[in-house]
């Protein structure tokens, strides 16, 4: 018998694979190292945004929080840029449904 919580995980495992179904594996995988490229960029020059808020922000702590934001939400957008740019050329090779089963593949 399935409890809620096996319920719960084959529910997130299925949707997960539709959507990799669904973007592709080149999509699923590009914004993956996105995030990971944004939160890193935000942790390297978080500090230095900060730094340049100091003149306009009086707290320390909005400054960091600023900066880290500023940084990383910069970073996702020249990303999904770069994704979508990516994605486009991928479709414009025909490959995109080898593309959105090796997507499935990688959701599950």
């Amino acid at each position: 018998m399935l409890t809620w919580i096996d319920i719960a995980l084959l529910v997130i495992l299925g949707l997960s694979a539709v959507m990799g179904l669904w973007r592709g594996l080149v999509t699923e995988v590009m914004s993956l190292a996105v995030w990971i490229g944004a939160g890193w960029l935000a942790f390297v020059a978080g500090p230095a945004a900060a730094a340049m808020f100091e003149p306009h922000i009086g707290s320390p702590s909005a400054r960091w929080a600023l900066g880290y934001a500023s940084v990383f939400l910069a970073a996702l957008m020249v990303g999904a840029l770069l994704v979508w740019l990516i994605q486009r050329l991928v479709k414009g090779t025909g490959l995109s449904g080898t593309d959105r089963l090796l997507g499935l593949g990688f959701g599950l």
